[in-house]
């Protein structure tokens, strides 16, 4: 509790949480974690049931990540939440110039069973100039026999700035949002050749960003979760498909950049 950790240049390797949380680190109740540079490789979790984060987790607390890789670390029990990044209740997270590559996959051959999610977030996260590549799992997850996603919003404010997401691999979305209580703002991002649809959720709103050649049913999902509309503005949408399109308003303001397209 309380603990305030700083991390420079340090690398978590191949370490298995069994039956706990957090296979290279668990935080809880007010600790603080700056990590920079360093990364979180080949992580496990071999929890049974409701396994959270392989690589970290983060419960009530605060965590800076600065250039961190965070690569390969794979639940290998069950499904579980965060196989990269696991945060709850009232956390705050903050990712900036970093990389998450294969994180969360299925693989029969290693018996990593695939994740619910890459980033399970709870509480508020900012995302800046991250990379996201080849993550998530085309298998349903065991919990519910549901979809899987790279990064799951849950209740929890999200604000991301220039980050790329290409090749993953979730069966749903790379984005899901199931609250329209809190703030979602994505600027400046690029969504391309995902296996999966992009987005679906509830309100918020992508800034100047662009979507092409994306996999799944649609890109953009509706119906569950929708309350109000949602916003596309100064947005490339490529060749974006719509689950119900009434759900959502797409602007051109002629913007410096900004080229709406259908």
């Amino acid at each position: 509790d309380d603990a305030k950790v700083t991390l420079n240049n340090v690398k978590i390797v191949g370490n298995v949480a069994d039956g706990d949380d957090g296979g290279g680190i668990a935080m809880y109740d007010g600790a603080t974690l700056v990590m920079n540079g360093g990364g979180f490789l080949d992580n496990k979790n071999d929890t049974y049931d409701k396994g959270r984060g392989a690589a970290i987790y983060i419960y009530d607390s605060t965590a800076t990540f600065n250039k961190v890789l965070f690569s390969n670390n794979q639940f290998t029990y069950k499904s579980g939440h965060g196989a990269a990044i696991s945060c709850w209740l009232d956390s705050v997270v903050e990712v900036n110039d970093c990389k998450f590559i294969n994180n969360g996959n299925w693989d029969e051959d290693t018996g990593a069973k695939g994740s619910v999610s890459v980033i399970h977030m709870s509480g508020k996260v900012y995302i800046k100039n991250s990379v996201f590549e080849g993550n998530g799992s085309p298998e349903q997850n065991q919990y519910w026999d549901s979809t899987t996603r790279v990064l799951d919003v849950g209740s929890s404010d999200l604000t991301m700035d220039n980050c790329t997401f290409t090749k993953n691999h979730a069966n749903g979305y790379v984005i899901e949002n199931d609250s329209s209580y809190e703030d979602f703002v994505v600027r400046n991002s690029t969504f391309t050749n995902n296996d999966c649809g992009v987005f679906k959720g509830d309100t918020g709103e992508f800034i100047n960003c662009t979507f092409d050649q994306n996999g799944g049913e649609y890109t953009f999902g509706g119906g569950e979760y929708f309350r109000v509309a949602f916003t596309l503005r100064d947005c490339n949408l490529g060749n974006s498909t719509f689950e119900n399109v009434k759900n959502y308003v797409i602007v051109d303001t002629d913007a410096e950049n900004g080229a709406a397209s259908i």
